[in-house]
This record gives structure tokens, C-alpha cells and sequence, in this order.
């Protein structure tokens, strides 16, 4: 029997959150049952331990979010609160780089894992990547119109636009083939745009660039990304997992939730 090509799956990230705590819908149904899943791994770890997880989703908790009290108690503790896109960094400037051995057996993990799956090829997206949007769910993806219920809140480029645009073009003219993670209708826009100038700078047949979740898109959109010759790089679990609180953010208007 052949396998499979995953055309988009994050092999180092999966082995990292394998290793974490699965709070993934299905694992955890409350916050209550979330602070447990913590209080029983801090409970196995030194006193200046992290405790990591991954997976859960604010939509399926009745639209909460672990608070600080919560995380304390389970934890032992003081975290600060709620950090939301780039305010992740502050997160991530103590817990990377990963330790190399950790890496390592983590790459390994999901390689075990994803041949299990019948998984015999994928691409990694997570080298060197560049984020445009990120996801509607959270009301964070770059949107041209306002979330339901959040007025004046459009989202945010996870990357400034133009050094967004000088970077692609650069890449563009030395020959590589191009992936830009894309979630929202801007973003996408930002991101075919640059793409668009590119070509017409410099024309290379059969570029093939992408756009990694193209998440968020109108009907002219998909045209103009199938006139460039762009390859979109969808998710089906964003329907199966995320859908309903794609559609709780965005309202049910006329873009596609993906």
C-alpha cells in the first residue's frame, strides 16, 4: 500500500508538543479538567520547572481561557496571564532554543508517530517561516473588515508588511520557491500581492510559490491565486476542529472560513 505526502505538517513542532501535555479537545472537556492535567505534571517536576502543553481550544471551554488564578493554583506558580501572538515572544526568549537532545528526540518521536499513520513524505513548513495572519479563531488573522461583536478589531500582520514584501522579493529573484504562512483575508492579499510583483519584476515560469493555511479567502481570491499560478496549502481539521469558532468570529458573511 503506498503512503501518504503530507503537503503541510510541522514534524520538530509535533515532537515537541507529543512531549507536552495534550489538552486537545476530546483530552480535556473544562478548565477544571485542564488545571488537573497541569497539577499532575507539575506535581513530577523540579519547583523551577516549566509546565508545557498545547492543543486547547478557547471554543470548545465556553470561550475561556485558563486565568492566572487557575494556572497558579494548579501549578504552584506565578504566571502573569494570557500571552497572544507576538506577546508569545516573551515566553519563548526563556524556553528556546530547544536543547538539541530534546530536538532530536522529538524529530524522532513524530517520525514514529507519522509513519504509524501511513505517513511516507511531508513538507516542513516550519523552517525559516514567515507569518502573515494567524488564526481567525482567536481573532488575531489580518481580516479586511472587523470580527463579529469586536468592533474596530480587524486582527494583525504577525510581520510588517513591507519588510514582509522586500523579503519575498529577494527570495523571489534568487531562485527559491516561496511559503508564507497566510491565515485572513489581508494577509493573504498582502501576501499575493507580493508574490504578484515578484513575476513581474523577475518571470519565472512555474514558480510554484504557496501560501501555508490560506485560510479566510474570497471568492476573487481564489481566482487571482489560481490566475498567478499560486499553490494554496489548506487544512482539513481547521473545519473539523476549528470551524465552529472560525464561523463565532467571523460571523456567517461571504468569505470562506477556509
Amino acid at each position: 500500500m503506498p503512503g501518504f505526502n503530507d503537503a503541510h505538517h510541522h514534524l520538530s513542532m509535533r515532537g515537541q508538543r507529543l512531549r507536552e501535555l495534550d489538552l486537545r479537545d476530546g483530552q480535556v472537556g473544562t478548565l477544571d479538567e485542564v488545571y488537573a492535567k497541569v497539577a499532575e505534571r507539575a506535581a513530577g517536576l523540579p519547583q523551577d520547572a516549566w509546565v508545557k502543553g498545547a492543543g486547547y481550544d478557547q471554543n470548545k471551554l465556553g470561550g475561556l481561557h485558563p486565568s492566572r488564578e487557575g494556572a497558579r493554583r494548579a501549578a504552584g506558580g506565578r504566571p502573569d496571564g494570557l500571552l497572544a501572538e507576538q506577546a508569545q515572544g516573551l515566553a519563548d526568549a526563556v524556553l528556546r532554543p530547544v536543547p538539541f537532545e530534546d530536538f532530536v528526540e522529538g524529530i524522532a518521536l513524530a517520525g514514529r508517530v507519522a509513519a504509524g499513520e501511513g505517513l511516507t513524505s511531508f513538507t516542513e513548513p516550519g523552517i525559516g517561516r514567515g507569518l502573515a495572519g494567524n488564526g481567525a479563531w482567536d481573532l488575531a488573522a489580518a481580516m479586511c473588515c472587523d470580527y463579529e461583536g469586536e468592533p474596530g478589531n480587524r486582527g494583525l500582520l504577525q510581520q510588517d508588511a513591507e519588510a514582509l514584501r522586500a523579503f519575498i522579493l529577494r527570495a523571489h529573484a534568487a531562485g527559491w520557491q516561496i511559503a508564507t504562512h497566510a491565515i485572513g483575508d489581508r494577509a493573504v492579499d498582502v501576501v499575493l500581492d507580493a508574490y504578484e510583483e515578484a513575476q513581474a519584476r523577475d518571470p519565472r515560469p512555474d514558480a510554484r510559490h504557496r501560501i501555508e493555511h490560506c485560510a479566510v479567502t474570497s471568492d476573487a481570491q481564489v481566482a487571482r491565486i489560481a490566475r498567478l499560478g499560486v499553490i494554496p496549502v489548506p487544512q482539513g481539521r481547521f473545519v473539523s476542529e476549528l470551524g465552529d469558532g472560525m464561523l463565532a468570529a467571523l460571523g456567517r458573511g461571504t468569505l470562506l472560513p477556509w
